[in-house]
């Protein structure tokens, strides 16, 4: 049965991608198209309560949403927007759930460009204990820390 219903009503032609529960236990899921262009996707959390679940939109206009994760305190959220070629980190408030502050963590066109990846994107992604980030590059065949 699903948690929720439509995350986007009226957008035809939407799927979800990557997601994970943040370290209070909300779910994190991003949206795109299943043509992968456009930007009517979205970063959007999940979380019970009384009734049942409560979906948020926290970022509008991602394209292809991909890799999450959190700094060991929880205070930063770090995100992949894949076409964007970078990590975006955003203040995250382990109250609320919400987001603010959207800023590049890191940019991998140049080491895209350096390696010949043209084709490459960053995908999926995680945290270790040091705090830095391990990214899947999908058309890159590697993992990269950074």
């Amino acid at each position: 049965e699903p948690l929720c219903g439509e995350m986007q009503p009226g957008l035809q032609g939407y799927r979800t991608n990557d997601g994970k529960c943040d370290p209070r236990g909300r779910f994190l899921v991003g949206t795109m198209l299943y043509t992968c262009d456009g930007t009517a996707g979205g970063l959007f959390s999940v979380e019970k309560d009384g009734s049942g679940y409560t979906t948020r939109q926290l970022v509008k206009g991602t394209t292809i949403s991909n890799g999450l994760a959190w700094s060991a305190d929880g205070a930063v959220l770090y995100y992949i927007d894949s076409p964007l070629k970078k990590i975006d980190a955003f203040d995250y408030d382990l109250d609320t759930g919400s987001v603010s502050n959207r800023r590049t963590a890191f940019d991998f066109a140049p080491y895209f460009e350096s390696e010949g990846l043209d084709q490459a994107v960053p995908d999926g992604m995680t945290i270790d204990t040091e705090g830095m980030l391990w990214v899947a590059i999908h058309m890159g065949a590697r993992v990269v820390r950074v």
